[in-house]
């Protein structure tokens, strides 16, 4: 767990809180070995980016077709099953579960009309 860190600055004898640097080290979350770490490098990818946006293009097909609710994990295993075309070529893509929630959350991020949308609970794996 890390620590709240607290940035003062000296105002007219006064110790006043400001924002942290963005830069400072100690704020940074060690990311190797985590879901979110894991998510973030395979987002990076070129087979991560292509996921991501048949994804997201699905969900934003479903929902201007006024779908009531989006399930990320049903537009994945659609994914998983179809492939996605790549040039003339179909790729038959390995999805983690464990992203099913980040794709959610980014993709709630991304496009405020899916929040309502999109379901998602309180992260409890890191």
């Amino acid at each position: 767990m890390i620590e709240q860190v607290t940035f003062f600055e000296s105002r007219d004898g006064r110790e006043v809180p400001i924002a942290p640097p963005e830069e400072h080290e100690q704020l940074r979350a060690p990311l190797e070995g985590t879901i979110e770490g894991r998510y973030r490098q395979w987002r990076a990818t070129p087979e991560g980016r292509a996921a991501f946006a048949e994804i997201e293009r699905l969900a934003l097909l479903e929902a201007d077709a006024g779908a009531a609710r989006v399930e990320v994990n049903e537009i994945m295993a659609h994914v998983r099953r179809t492939g996605i075309v790549v040039g003339a070529t179909t790729v038959h893509l390995k999805l983690n579960n464990s992203f099913r929630s980040r794709i959610a959350r980014e993709l709630r991020a991304a496009h405020p009309a899916l929040r309502p949308l999109i379901a998602v609970r309180e992260l409890s794996a890191t």
